[in-house]
């Protein structure tokens, strides 16, 4: 039996991805909780799926995520969005009286407008559902909170509840599911074979590229940007990462879609990008 990692514990919202994707899965899975994005991003393999989260519409990417499949042979195989909304909790009488207030490190950073009207001091955890459990851990220090998630509040002790502190209505989350089955070198394999076994039957379909040159030198960006202008490839995000060797170098994460009649473009760009760049495809999967 092939196994699943997940960002644990249970009741994290990579937990509900996880329902969500094997609704349509007649496979069954071994189900791991991992304690960090990091590892679970790691765990994938031929025999491991993972599930990460990916990024957030108002926190932005999850770096330790695609740090971490960009360091391994994970290969994105599907995105999920999920709507992701959070309520601060507490056994105090006021507010005010809150010393210590625990949240995720990526829910911080969508409940900033009410973070930043207290003065508590902010614990970041690893996973929403390690922040319930030091809630649970402290539940008799009335100066103690929690910013958890909104599903997690069903029979919670509390004296002071905040609901939906999300910094906007319709937020979102979309999280990867990975595979441990990426060419990481595409000059040693078929490219056409390779990139059609990617696509499947899909008719539209998003890809993930993390373009490095090899020297640093003027009009890198560029000569990225004008690969994807000449075969009127549709980007929707792009962003630089450090390489981690030098101060001021960068490599550069690009999402792109495609169509039906732009599908096998995508084949003219990984050979131009290669011309001129270490070009790493980190996935092919469905649109939003």
């Amino acid at each position: 039996m092939r196994k699943l990692a997940v960002l644990g514990p249970k009741g994290t919202y990579c937990d509900i991805a996880k329902d969500n994707y094997l609704k349509n899965i007649k496979e069954e899975f071994e189900i791991e909780y991992k304690p960090t994005i990091i590892k679970t991003a790691q765990a994938s393999s031929r025999d491991t799926i993972a599930i990460v989260p990916f990024e957030n519409m108002l926190d932005g990417f999850v770096l330790e995520a695609l740090d971490t499949i960009c360091a391994t042979n994970s290969l994105i195989v599907k995105q999920l969005s999920l709507p992701v909304d959070f309520a601060f909790v507490s056994m105090a009488k006021d507010i005010k009286d809150v010393k210590e207030c625990f949240v995720q490190f990526k829910a911080a950073g969508q409940c900033l407008k009410f973070i930043n009207r207290y003065d508590f001091r902010v614990t970041k955890t690893d996973s929403n559902g390690l922040t319930l459990e030091k809630y649970l851990e402290n539940l008799k220090d009335p100066q103690v909170g929690a910013i958890i998630p909104i599903h997690l509040l069903d029979n919670l002790e509390y004296n002071i509840i905040y609901k939906r502190i999300a910094d906007v209505k319709g937020n979102r989350t979309r999280f990867v599911v990975l595979k441990g089955e990426r060419e990481k070198d595409l000059r040693d394999v078929n490219l056409y074979s390779y990139i059609k076994h990617l696509i499947g039957r899909r008719k539209k379909f998003s890809a993930s590229f993390m373009i490095t040159s090899e020297e640093d030198k003027p009009g890198i960006l560029f000569q990225i940007l004008n690969s994807f202008h000449e075969l009127n490839i549709n980007m929707k995000s792009i962003m630089s990462r450090p390489l981690k060797t030098h101060m001021g170098e960068y490599k550069f994460y690009i999402e792109a879609s495609f169509d039906l009649d732009a599908k096998y473009k995508i084949i003219d760009l990984l050979k131009r990008l290669n011309n001129n760049f270490s070009t790493d495809l980190l996935g092919i999967y469905n649109t939003k």
